[in-house]
């Protein structure tokens, strides 16, 4: 298993009524691992045993939960955004 770092961010900050500038940073955003093909696998066998738990719980439990999860990206969207654009942006880009 290695780890990867992801460190350079663009931020905008005004300098002027109308005007804007675009720093570059060396912050830390992110630090991800990746997996072996066992790792995946055992990872495949949990989400197959956690959904022979999930499908017997009653309806509107599993509803309120899947409205809870909502509200909580609604809560954190610009966080789930970032990481979602390291996710998606290729390797060559992220500095």
């Amino acid at each position: 298993m290695s780890t990867s770092r992801f460190g350079r961010s663009a931020s905008t900050s005004t300098t002027s009524p109308g005007g804007s500038a675009l720093a570059l940073t060396v912050e830390l955003l992110a630090r991800t691992v990746e997996q072996t093909e066992a790792d995946v696998d055992a990872a495949v066998g949990a989400a197959r045993e956690a959904f022979l738990t999930w499908r017997d719980v009653p309806a509107p439990v599993r509803g309120n939960l899947v409205k809870r999860r909502g509200r909580l990206l609604t809560e954190h969207k610009t966080e789930v955004g970032t990481r979602r654009s390291l996710d998606e942006c290729p390797r060559s880009r992220r500095g």
